[in-house]
């Protein structure tokens, strides 16, 4: 190789690593739109025929989209207003826990009086020590990049056939093929995640309205979402809802709440379900779509967790051509 070339290689080499230091901190806006993308396909698909390839995108981004954004805004306000209730009645709700707990055996009561009191400590201590600029720009970020998941969910939408068209160009037949078959495993991965989120959310309603939560129906919208990041996210809807089972209805429907939800609405369905269900979509085995879920989350947050089982698709497929 001539010394041009190096240098040109040399070159390219820096300004990818410049778009990528770069575009770093959207990471997780870019991922979620490549997500959101997998998901609306199929039915971007079938109203392509009706409304062309850019309306069928438009149509398909908003319907998958939408949903999300409102269950976002009414979940932010309906937590807002739960907030001011507790704040405003914070002495009435004290004496009524410490009235449930006092009815409980020694022992039981000075656990959960223990696990309550090092409950509000984290929580007490968590917000005294949180950096309001650090909040603020975390909050900034987490918008931006809910707007860039929904432009790139759309681009991708739009240019997907664009793309893969290019590529069948430029590379062998071969490995256009392990494209394909990866695409196709990493679709199974996200449109069985997505429904597995819908029957937690289906799930979760009588559960709700059997413990009288008031404001069940976007309880199950936030299960929802929660179910969208595996392992990590429906246990603290639960735990939230919990604390206001107990405020209103006192230690014994606490337990009973907290119990139930944690092992039918999250273990089994988490652990059981979802790494079979999204196995079969994806051709993929659960175990292995189970640690990438995990494993990605712990080493890179949000874009971690779809991340992972992306690259482990393209493992697999890699696995079975060689």
């Amino acid at each position: 190789m001539d010394k041009k070339r190096v240098a040109l290689v040399v070159f390219a080499s820096f300004i990818m690593l410049g778009v990528l230091y770069f575009f770093f901190p959207l990471l997780d806006g870019i991922v979620l739109g490549i997500v959101f993308a997998y998901v609306a396909n199929p039915v971007k698909q079938r109203m392509v025929g009706r409304f062309g390839e850019r309306g069928a995108s438009l149509a398909a981004t908003g319907l998958v989209i939408a949903p999300i954004a409102l269950i976002l805004v009414f979940g932010v306000i309906e937590a807002a207003s739960q907030a001011l209730v507790l704040m405003q009645n914070g002495g009435e709700l004290s004496s009524r826990v410490n009235e449930s707990i006092s009815t409980l055996s020694p022992q039981l009561e000075d656990l959960l009086r223990r696990g309550l009191g090092w409950a509000v400590e984290v929580l007490r201590s968590s917000l005294q020590n949180l950096p309001v600029m650090d909040y603020a720009t975390g909050v900034a970020m987490f918008v931006l990049n809910g707007f860039i998941a929904i432009f790139s969910c759309y681009y991708f939408l739009v240019d997907g056939r664009k793309l893969s068209a290019g590529l069948k160009k430029r590379i062998s037949e071969r490995a256009y093929g392990i494209l394909q078959a990866s695409s196709e495993r990493i679709s199974g991965v996200f449109v069985g995640s997505f429904y597995f989120s819908i029957i937690i959310a289906l799930a979760s309603m009588p559960f709700f309205i059997y413990f009288d939560i008031p404001f069940w129906a976007i309880a199950s919208g936030s299960m929802f979402l929660a179910a969208l990041v595996p392992i990590f996210a429906e246990w603290m809807v639960l735990a939230a809802l919990s604390f206001y089972v107990l405020f209103v209805g006192g230690t014994a429907p606490f337990i009973a709440f907290l119990l139930i939800g944690l092992v039918f609405i999250y273990l089994i369905p988490e652990f059981l379900l979802r790494p079979v269900l999204v196995g079969r979509y994806s051709d993929t085995h659960p175990l292995l779509l189970l640690l990438a879920f995990i494993g990605g989350g712990l080493a890179f947050g949000v874009s971690g967790f779809f991340l992972a089982p992306m690259l482990a698709c393209v493992a697999v497929v890699l696995w079975e051509e060689w």
